[in-house]
């Protein structure tokens, strides 16, 4: 066996999360190496965030130009899914990361390509891909940034073989089927449906709780009005019982006793960290108060910056956490789902387990990356003012959940559900604005209607929450942070974003 890889700090996968903690650490002078079994780069770099806006935006570029008096007739009235797709590929680099392997060592990482598993504290041993095992020891900490995973689908569907997507494969198919059942209605489904109904499928969502639970209704309905005239068939039942292959297509039952043909089946099941077979279970170290040792993966209690209680050393970041996942699920209750715990802890996948049904949020995923670096620096007393544990103090929960549907739907903080769950009692200011009352530029969008909801504290008039659907619902989302983040009235966000409908 060749000599250990020692370095400062061992990054364990190469997603949102490793690479910000990389980047964090290898800018203020740590030595960093970082295992990863796959790309570097991670899932929202091939198969999740950026192959989605590959696939959405040519339909939302054509709609708006549709939309406007003088464009109408310079646009055609289909869209190239070829082209689209060929495109697609251009930006996931053709599913390889050479590009992304070159930056993280001009940045000084060390990339080691394999599968980690945590042999001792500190100690990262790996199986490499190309055969052979070599270790990796610490000084300083390991960051945990695995990611997650759909569950498997049920034996029923097997034989719908390679036509039964996950997420991934959607995302990466060569192909637009010209039949194609989503079974499942969380954010990331019902965007991958709108964006292949828009490229010419004919989709069918079955969903049990219907489109996008958890959501406000109104931003739902404004989300399943562009659906449906996008000619998506939207029925509320439990999804896939069993499909059947033959004749080069599907036949899918559904659980309201209707069979659908299909080219493809998405079923969009809920996502869990990926913790298993990293050895956390062999670790002497307490799951919690009077528990035995050897960690519980299902209890991992974990401060503001990441770090499991009883270490001073092991790091989870992302959605190995339970905080920003963006391929269906981070949390019990869709809209304050990435890292919305306020008590400073959390439980590691407590936000996820189980749950597909909240929204896409890279930007937390990165938050929890450099916080983890943050407070590895301040341990280790290196100064890094880009570091600092006291920037984004207010931590991931603050940062904006999208739902990448036409129209945009965001938000952020908690959830009216979770308000009240955490004994809170806020005042909803709904705010609706219809396409008869929008400015020009905003019909130009093609989805004119704009909604808005605000939480807001009675008894200090403080914004808590805020969904937004509609052109602007990213940039009024994050002007919400802020505000929640100063602790801001709700007057102040008023008066600095327009109303909807301006």
């Amino acid at each position: 066996m060749a000599e250990p890889v020692a370095v400062d700090v061992v990054v364990v996968g190469a997603g949102t999360a490793g690479l910000a903690a990389c980047r964090t650490l290898a800018a203020a002078g740590l030595s960093v190496a970082v295992v990863e079994a796959e790309l570097a780069g991670g899932a929202a770099a091939y198969w999740a965030d950026i192959p989605l806006d590959a696939l959405r935006l040519p339909g939302e570029v054509l709609l708006a130009a549709q939309s406007v008096p003088g464009a109408q007739d310079a646009v055609t009235t289909t869209l190239d899914a070829a082209a689209t797709l060929q495109w697609r590929n251009s930006l996931v680099h053709h599913w390889q990361d050479d590009a992304a392997a070159a930056t993280l060592e001009r940045a000084g990482v060390q990339l080691l390509r394999g599968r980690a598993r945590i042999t001792g504290p500190r100690q990262v041993s790996v199986a490499r891909l190309d055969g052979g095992t070599e270790v990796a020891e610490a000084a300083l900490a390991v960051v945990l940034a695995t990611g997650s995973a759909p569950e498997p689908v049920g034996e029923e569907l097997h034989s719908a073989g390679a036509a039964c997507w996950g997420t991934r494969e959607a995302l990466s198919a060569a192909t637009v089927p010209h039949r194609l059942v989503v079974a499942g209605g969380g954010p990331l489904a019902a965007a991958i449906a709108q964006a292949y109904a828009r490229l010419g499928s004919r989709v069918v969502l079955a969903a049990p709780d219907g489109l996008l639970p958890g959501w406000p209704a109104p931003a739902v309905e404004l989300a399943a009005a562009s659906m449906r005239a996008d000619g998506i068939q939207l029925w509320r039942t439990t999804g896939a019982t069993k499909a059947t292959a033959g004749g080069g297509s599907l036949v899918v039952e559904l659980a309201n006793g209707h069979t659908v043909d299909c080219d493809a089946l998405l079923v969009d099941t809920p996502r869990r960290p990926l913790l298993a077979g990293l050895g956390l279970e062999s670790l002497e170290i307490p799951s919690g108060p009077g528990s035995p040792g050897g960690l519980r993966l299902d209890a991992l209690r974990l401060d503001a910056h990441g770090l499991v209680q009883g270490t001073d050393w092991l790091y989870l970041a992302g959605d190995a956490a339970g905080a920003g996942l963006r391929s269906a699920g981070s949390g019990s209750t869709a809209p304050g789902a990435a890292g919305s715990n306020t008590s400073g802890s959390n439980t590691a996948g407590s936000s996820t387990a189980g749950s597909n049904t909240a929204a896409f949020s890279s930007t937390a995923a990165a938050d929890q990356g450099r916080r983890a670096a943050a407070s590895i620096l301040a341990a280790a007393g290196v100064e890094d003012g880009r570091a600092s544990p006291a920037r984004g103090a207010a931590g991931p929960a603050l940062a904006p959940r999208m739902v990448y549907t036409d129209p945009l739907i965001a938000a952020v903080g908690p959830s009216l559900e979770q308000a009240r769950h955490q004994g809170l009692d806020p005042t909803v200011l709904l705010n609706r604005v219809s396409s008869a009352d929008a400015t020009p530029a905003r019909r130009a969008g093609g989805h004119a209607d704009v909604f808005s909801q605000l939480l807001v504290d009675p008894d200090t008039s403080r914004l808590l929450g805020a969904t937004f659907a509609g052109p602007d619902a990213a940039a009024l989302a994050q002007l919400a942070a802020l505000a929640i983040t100063a602790r801001l009235p709700a007057g102040a966000l008023l008066g600095a974003a327009p109303p909807p409908g301006d």
